[in-house]
């Protein structure tokens, strides 16, 4: 047992295993030092975490249970369409946890140490795949990535952090998109990416595009296979984007139909497709 233990240690080939271990290990030490965990001196929910998303994916998971009526509950306020609720703060992939566990402190801790392992994880395989690195340095960049002061910075408003794990996911599969022509994954996970949170898709779209200029532009490669790969790339993005826009959309018209006093209008018009789509980024 102690010999296959060291060689799984040994073994390169579980690097990102170890840097998904220790990434939230060390994320679980700093919150018990800091005693924010769930029975810790201090509440570690604060700002947004504490107003929004540890009330609102409970509710999700308890409407899910119940069966009832997905888009308006009258337990927040004096009643509220909950379309813009639920695309902005509860569709993240680690807000199973929500349905999961009862106890609302426990599942966002588990958020939070889950997607600071993640991106370690994610940024260790992306060492492997795109820099060709697989050595046990990377884990030690990848706690580095997984742990950032963006991390850290940003917890309180945990859908932003969901673009930390997606981006180096989404840069190994640009790469398998130009290398093999695999489409399928790229596509989904783009979709994910934008249900997740429409300005972290917004973000990490962009960045990938970077990553496929760069790539190029270093391979120096013919303008027939960058103009295949390019149309290859922008035909996963948009049908990514528009199979995430069963969510986008109704989150788009509760915008819309928004006065500048935040509260609701009744005599909503029908906007055109581009304006439904821009106001996710630049408000009204």
């Amino acid at each position: 047992m102690k010999e296959k233990a060291e060689k799984i240690f040994r073994d390169d080939k579980y690097n990102f295993v170890w840097a998904f271990l220790l990434a939230a290990l060390a994320m679980t030490m700093g919150m018990s030092y800091c005693n924010i965990l769930p029975g810790g001196f201090y509440y570690g929910l604060s700002g947004d975490m504490f107003q929004q998303y540890s009330v609102f994916g409970p509710h999700l998971a308890e409407k899910i249970r119940e069966g009832s009526n997905f888009y308006y509950s009258f337990n927040i306020g004096m009643g509220i369409n909950t379309a813009l609720v639920w695309a902005f703060s509860c569709f993240s992939p680690f807000d199973i946890f929500y349905f999961l566990l009862s106890d609302a402190e426990l599942a966002t801790a588990f958020i939070v140490v889950g997607k600071a392992a993640a991106s370690a994880m994610f940024f260790q395989l992306f060492c492997k795949y795109n820099l060709n690195r697989n050595d046990k340095f990377t884990i030690i960049f990848s706690l580095g990535y997984g742990l950032c002061s963006y991390q850290l910075v940003v917890l309180q408003m945990s859908s932003l952090t969901d673009g930390l794990y997606f981006l180096p996911l989404v840069l190994i599969l640009v790469k398998k998109l130009i290398e093999e022509k695999k489409m399928a994954l790229l596509t989904l996970v783009y979709a994910s990416l934008f249900v997740a949170n429409f300005y972290c898709g917004f973000i990490v779209g962009l960045s990938s595009f970077g990553y496929f200029c760069v790539y190029f532009f270093l391979k120096k490669s013919d303008k027939k296979s960058v103009i295949y790969s390019f149309v290859r790339f922008a035909f996963c993005a948009l049908t990514g984007f528009l199979l995430a826009s069963f969510v986008l959309i109704p989150a788009a018209y509760y915008v819309l139909g928004m006065q500048s006093n935040g509260l609701e209008k009744f005599d909503v018009e029908i906007p055109n497709p581009l304006q439904t789509y821009l106001c996710l980024f630049a408000g009204r």
